[in-house]
């Protein structure tokens, strides 16, 4: 019987180290989901996925969460679970259309669908009702690698790669797409890792990448700006505080809207940071972020493979 599991998947991950809504913690490493409680070493174990996990989703309500597997191989098709967190049950599994693996995964605002990026020669996109088990609607987005998936209401949805900020509706069995324009800022801006809706009913949509700059799109217009030394890799937004977060590189940034326009409002640094006075943060390049509203801490995910929390006032 497995008892513990050692590590965290941080190298090709993102978003993948997330609050349950008792406050405690999922992450993925290897071919597990585990669930842990803040400060207590017993871990519970999702155990049915066959290779290594490399995409998780939670919940909107934060009661399930989805993961995806690597298919073994580019032709082979990848498993999806959803999963409760307190039980371990199988609500969903999900196979049988994306091959290769999983490149993200996200839950409409409602939690009712879901949307899944394959890594097959076309990085597919499937829409699914997940509680049916119900393939809805599928597109192809090209050759370039999805890194994100975010969607602004139950029909609109957007993914991010290599070139790309791609916008996408879903109506019925259908699909349509159209591309973010880059205007004076095309080859300019770099891959573009992940992305979110936010303030004013997510009217906002923001994208971070591999450059560290954040981007407002304005009707599908590209806005840059500086934010983070190294490369943007989440972005969440935090309704009950109206406060956008965005991590890369060594720092945390939460953001608000004044005047029409993002404002660095305060600052984390996580190089040199010391965690109980003790345990220094190994590699503090920020793969995943969330936010706790009944302890209103951040959980940090980073590429020296430690998940911590940190204060939200912490400077």
């Amino acid at each position: 019987m497995l008892k513990r599991a050692h590590g965290y998947r941080c190298h090709d991950v993102r978003g993948n180290a997330k609050y349950t809504a008792e406050g405690r913690i999922v992450y993925t490493t290897a071919a597990l989901g585990v669930v842990q409680a803040v400060g207590n070493a017993a871990q519970e174990f999702f155990q049915l996925h066959g290779d290594d996990v490399v995409a998780m989703a939670v919940h909107p309500y934060k009661t399930h969460v989805a993961t995806g597997q690597w298919a073994g191989d580019e032709h082979g098709f990848a498993d999806i679970f959803v999963w409760d967190y307190d039980t371990q049950e199988v609500y969903a599994h999900l196979r049988g259309f994306l091959r290769g693996g999983i490149s993200c995964l996200a839950f409409s605002p409602s939690g009712s669908k879901l949307v899944a990026v394959g890594q097959d020669a076309s990085n597919s996109i499937a829409v699914y009702d997940w509680w049916s088990q119900t393939l809805l609607s599928t597109t192809k987005t090209g050759s370039d690698r999805v890194y994100g998936a975010c969607w602004k209401d139950e029909t609109d949805f957007m993914t991010v790669d290599a070139r790309f900020v791609r916008f996408h509706k879903h109506h019925g069995q259908n699909i349509t797409t159209r591309k973010g324009l880059l205007g004076d800022n095309r080859g300019k801006v770099k891959a573009h890792l992940c992305g979110t809706w936010a303030f004013n009913d997510n009217e906002v949509c923001v994208t971070g990448n591999a450059t560290g700059e954040i981007i407002r799109w304005v009707n599908g217009k590209a806005q840059p700006q500086v934010a983070h030394d190294r490369e943007c890799n989440q972005a969440i937004y935090i309704e009950t505080e109206s406060t956008l977060m965005t991590g890369g590189g060594t720092t945390v940034i939460l953001w608000q809207l004044a005047n029409g326009e993002l404002q660095a409002k305060s600052t984390i640094r996580l190089s040199g940071l010391q965690l109980n006075g003790e345990i220094s943060v190994l590699d503090p390049d920020v793969v995943s972020l969330d936010f706790s509203e009944l302890s209103r801490n951040i959980l940090v995910g980073t590429k020296g493979a430690q998940v911590f929390e940190l204060d939200m006032v912490e400077k």
